[in-house]
């Protein structure tokens, strides 16, 4: 048989050569008018391998091409809602398989590039443009119980008590973002050791960072904060909290090793060593006078009682520090100031007057003067001086002349008082050993000096004389007296 000619009812016909070998199972169609075409209805089956663009098929079915786009079209050509264009894959003993559809949707202008099951059970992946990619259950399999196939490996957990994403690594969980949003950091594959993240608190609309979400965690369960590995805060689940310290014994500590705390060199720059800065940059050089940064205390619920520790700018490159709190009238007067210039003012802001800038304390050596000899008395003499006034306490002993009638006359103040030539300074008492009460008072007679009174009779007073001090035990003479100096 030389071939087979097809002829048209109306025109044209297609001659199929026959094999020009014996044996040879190639059909050739002529190059032109070689167009096979079989009705939808009907159906063709091939024997072994087909291939189109290539005599040599090494599958199934094997389409080959050189042009620069090459594809294969499966085209659904009603224009409606719901159609679909697919490719179906499957095998022996899998019903239905799975496909792959391209999917025309009349409510939405792209199609969608679509993976499901062949039995029509819903949607697993789909591919739409532009750049959105939308998966229904997982990268692996999880099922009822929330078990996975793989050691290192994420997806879905399906479970109705605690849905969610999880990435599991080395065979255990390490992170699950639940249902509610909580972000959990995991340790083991239960999920149930954790330090998590949690969150968006849809509630408060707070955003919350949880050592522990469970109320009933380790007691030992703490929000650690490391840079390079080196712990740099920690906030204890006893509410403490310690910046460079594991181990605050308060409530809040900021632990240094520095020997400086602050740059005398460079006063303006803060120190990298010091502790807490506060700062408030209102104002420049000179300008921003009476602005302040402060600390706030403040006690109570409701009704608070307030109070606040902090730094008032005065002038250009000058400041002090105060100390304002609330009064019975709710109002907040500052109490205390500490001016640059030294001292503490009470009151408040500028008033000099009620400024305490001086405080010292030291020994003196008074100088007793006889007509006599005094020996080499010994002496424990101490003063303390607080703005104007001071107090000097003595203790003199072992003076030689004890039988003069020599009044009792010292010099040596440590500082000058205040007053005109001739008036008392002030008064005060004192004692002898033999517990004679005496009086002692400054007087300038050519030059400040102690002169002492005693009792004698009733209600008569004199000078005390070194006669005085003659007594059996001890020839001692203690007093004090407070005077105001210049």
């Amino acid at each position: 048989m030389a071939g087979i000619n097809l002829r048209g009812e109306t025109s044209g016909s297609v001659e199929i050569t026959s094999p020009a070998v014996a044996g040879d199972t190639t059909i050739t169609l002529p190059t032109t008018n070689g167009t096979l075409v079989v009705e939808q209805t009907d159906r063709v089956s091939f024997a072994s391998s087909v291939g189109i663009g290539t005599t040599q098929p090494e599958h199934a079915l094997v389409v080959a091409d050189t042009a620069v786009l090459s594809r294969i079209r499966i085209r659904n050509d009603t224009a409606s809602s719901g159609r679909y264009a697919s490719l179906n894959l499957k095998t022996a003993g899998f019903d239905n398989g799975w496909s792959i559809y391209s999917e025309y949707n009349s409510s939405d202008t792209d199609n969608y590039l679509k993976i499901f099951k062949g039995d029509g059970t819903g949607t697993h992946m789909y591919f739409k443009d532009p750049a959105e990619v939308g998966i229904r259950s997982a990268f692996y399999h999880v099922d009822s119980n929330g078990s996975d196939n793989g050691d290192s490996c994420f997806g879905f957990v399906s479970t109705s008590s605690n849905p969610g994403f999880k990435i599991k690594s080395n065979g255990s969980e390490r992170l699950r973002i639940e249902a509610d949003g909580d972000l959990r950091l995991c340790n083991d594959d239960a999920g149930t050791n954790y330090g998590g993240i949690r969150g968006w608190d849809a509630s408060t609309g707070n955003m919350i960072i949880d050592a522990d979400k469970s109320a009933t965690g380790s007691a030992g369960s703490n929000l650690i904060i490391r840079c390079r590995g080196t712990e740099k805060l920690r906030v204890q689940n006893n509410g403490r909290v310690g910046i460079n310290t594991d181990v605050p014994a308060h409530m809040l500590v900021l632990h240094t090793v520095s020997t400086t705390g602050y740059s005398t060199a460079t006063g303006e720059t803060p120190n990298p060593n010091t502790l807490l800065h506060l700062e408030n940059q209102n104002g420049n050089d000179d300008a921003g006078v009476d602005n302040f940064v402060a600390a706030e205390f403040s006690v109570g619920r409701g009704a608070t009682s307030q109070g606040w520790l902090g730094y008032t700018r005065t002038a250009n490159n000058q400041g002090a520090f105060f100390i304002k709190q609330r009064n019975a009238a709710s109002s907040y007067p500052e109490t205390i100031r500490f001016p640059s210039s030294g001292g503490v003012t009470f009151g408040g802001g500028a008033n000099t007057a009620n400024t305490l800038d001086d405080y010292e304390e030291g020994t003196w050596t008074p100088t007793v003067e006889s007509a006599g000899s005094i020996g080499s008395p010994q002496y424990n003499c101490t003063y303390t001086k607080i703005g104007r006034l001071i107090t000097i306490n003595a203790d003199i002993h072992a003076l030689t002349d004890t039988s003069s009638s020599n009044a009792i006359v010292c010099g040596g103040l440590p500082y000058i008082p205040s007053g005109s030539n001739g008036e008392w300074s002030a008064v005060c008492h004192g004692e002898r050993y033999d517990s004679s009460h005496i009086v002692a008072f400054i007087q300038n007679d050519g030059g400040w000096r102690i002169r002492f009174r005693t009792g004698v009779g009733s209600g008569n007073y004199a000078d005390l004389t070194h006669a005085a001090l003659n007594d059996a035990s001890d020839n001692n003479l203690r007093f004090t007296l407070t005077y105001e100096v210049l």
